[in-house]
């Protein structure tokens, strides 16, 4: 145990005269037990994913000890100790992102929370079925929401909510304009929607490009109500549509039975939802119109490979014909490094002359252990700055 061996070490720490320093030397064996030795050395939190991001900075030198001490594992030991490990699953590190948040915080992280400290919900619908299904497995249900959930018309619309797909944005503002006028659940005319869906987008500029509100003239707008978001929700449209939507008489209806003590719970989880939803839309990688070659990042995704992180271009060469081919100069926190760009990543920065690959230490400085973990969205960017490329976490 943990306890028996710091004890163990505990009894050879003993002044002595004439002793200027101490050496352990310990035994590392095939069994999980002999995990505990890096997790106490390295003041690491519960949890294989903190002693897997803990050995990879090791080996890059990246650990900062009290002034004279070192802590050495030979080659072996560390590829014993890599075996050990659990593999890592898409939902470890959000689990431990929650539990961290809840004991820091005293409450549950929302989806726009989660999304915002680069992780994605959405990775969590395979086991847990929704975002909410997470959030109710953690533990993190009032009774009332347990009693909601119980409800499979509001599990269903909520999961709706979660999963519509979005070509554009016209869905999601729509459900969030019908949310702001009580409408979700039940019955918004088309005038006061319009309005409501104006007032939204008038506020983003993309929303307004979608919708046609920066045209001259600008688009009807109720007519692409009726035409485009509308007429999807309902099923007149491509697609199935849903049951819980319906238009008649100029008005959209949602329709589910909630009593009216539910409404209100409802509906924060409905805004909890619309927000990530539309939070994630806005951070879509999009071909735009840049005023000048290469006056656009080069967006990138932040996953790994065996364990070691690595970047991954948003967008293909197809669509960035800026993105440069081979050993490249770079810049990363005022210092000059040479990056490998291949086809499609980035797995390699290190500096001219020396082929050792800092890239899986700046990244850990930069995000923490669960750098490049299934189900976080970190991400940085290559941004021309006269003749520098620099590579830094995206804004």
């Amino acid at each position: 145990s943990k306890i028996l061996w710091i004890q163990q070490l505990g009894r050879g720490l003993r002044r002595a005269d004439g002793k200027g320093h101490l050496r352990v030397i310990d035994y590392i064996g095939n069994h999980r037990s002999f995990l505990n030795r890096p997790s106490i050395l390295f003041g690491l939190s519960p949890g294989d994913a903190h002693i897997r991001a803990a050995l990879a900075r090791y080996q890059a030198s990246d650990f900062e000890l009290p002034a004279g001490c070192e802590v050495t594992y030979d080659l072996e030991s560390i590829n014993i100790l890599e075996a050990l490990l659990s593999p890592p699953t898409k939902d470890e590190a959000l689990r431990s992102y929650y539990t961290d948040y809840v004991g820091h915080a005293g409450s549950r992280p929302t989806a726009i929370d989660a999304y915002h400290d680069n992780y994605n919900p959405g990775t969590l619908r395979s086991t847990y079925g929704s975002w909410p299904g997470f959030v109710q497995a953690m533990g993190g249900f009032s009774p009332e929401e347990e009693e909601l959930f119980s409800t499979a018309a509001a599990r269903g619309l909520l999961l709706e909510l979660e999963t519509t797909r979005l070509n554009k944005c016209f869905k999601a503002v729509v459900l969030l304009a019908a949310l702001n006028l009580n409408g979700l659940p039940g019955s918004t005319a088309i005038d006061a929607l319009q309005a409501e869906v104006r007032r939204i987008v008038t506020r983003v500029d993309v929303f307004a490009r979608e919708f046609g509100q920066t045209d001259d003239p600008p688009r009807d707008l109720k007519a692409l109500l009726v035409k485009w978001p509308i007429s999807h929700l309902i099923g007149t449209g491509a697609g199935a549509g849903s049951a819980y939507f319906n238009y008649r008489g100029g008005h959209l209806e949602v329709s589910i039975e909630l009593t009216n003590d539910q409404v209100p719970l409802f509906h924060d989880w409905a805004r909890e939802l619309l927000d990530w939803r539309l939070a994630a839309y806005l951070d879509r990688p999009k071909v735009l119109v840049a005023t000048s070659p290469g006056a656009l990042p080069i967006a990138c995704n932040v996953s790994h490979i065996s364990g070691r992180p690595m970047l991954f271009f948003q967008q293909g060469r197809d669509k960035r014909e800026d993105i440069p081919e081979g050993p490249t100069p770079i810049h990363i926190n005022n210092n000059d490094y040479i990056a490998e760009f291949r086809k499609i990543d980035v797995a390699v920065v290190h500096k001219d002359g020396d082929k050792t690959n800092l890239l899986p230490k700046i990244l850990l400085d930069w995000f923490g252990p669960d750098t490049g973990k299934p189900g976080t969205r970190f991400m940085t960017q290559f941004r021309r700055e006269g003749e520098l490329l620099i590579l830094e976490p995206r804004p």
